[in-house]
């Protein structure tokens, strides 16, 4: 007899394995701009296919007044709309305490300096939990930034390149 996994499983062993395979509504993730387009861009968020990003899906972006994106650029997006029948469509507008994206605070939006890397989803999930200890204490030690999407990418950014080192291990 074959005993086969369930279509739904992730290997945990590696994660190369993990693909981000169920985009839902209000999930944050890393992506990679792609392709840009007129109005929208392309994103690489390691699913199947691209997302799509609107160029005025930023918040206090207009016409005329937008972000400058270009390809290879790195995002921190939110997921506004997951269907399996269509492109995953993203947004860099904050549900809560809006703030423009020219003045570099905003939650959401590009994503500059720093290094990406690479973690299973299921520690991704872990440390987007509230109740992330080793975060936490690493923070009264060394100062960072850090963007965690559940799409298992996550960007790190310190003042020196071997704090940077400290903080991705």
């Amino acid at each position: 007899m074959i005993r086969r996994p369930p279509r739904s499983t992730l290997s945990s062993s590696s994660a190369a394995s993990d693909v981000y395979k169920r985009q839902v509504e209000d999930d944050q993730v890393l992506g990679v701009i792609v392709e840009k387009g007129g109005e929208t861009l392309k994103v690489d968020i390691g699913a199947g296919s691209h997302a799509v990003l609107g160029t005025l899906a930023f918040d206090g972006a207009t016409k005329r007044n937008r972000p400058n994106l270009k390809v290879g650029e790195l995002l921190y997006a939110r997921v506004l709309r997951a269907n399996k029948d269509i492109e995953v469509e993203l947004t860099c507008e904050s549900v809560v305490g809006k703030k423009d994206w020219v003045t570099g605070e905003s939650t959401y939006g590009p994503l500059t300096g720093g290094n990406v890397c690479k973690v299973s989803l299921s520690l991704a999930q872990r440390l987007l939990d509230n109740d992330a200890p080793v975060l936490e204490a690493l923070g009264n030690v060394v100062p960072f930034e850090l963007a965690i999407g559940v799409n298992g990418r996550v960007w790190v950014n310190a003042e020196t390149p071997r704090n940077m080192i400290v903080v991705a291990n």
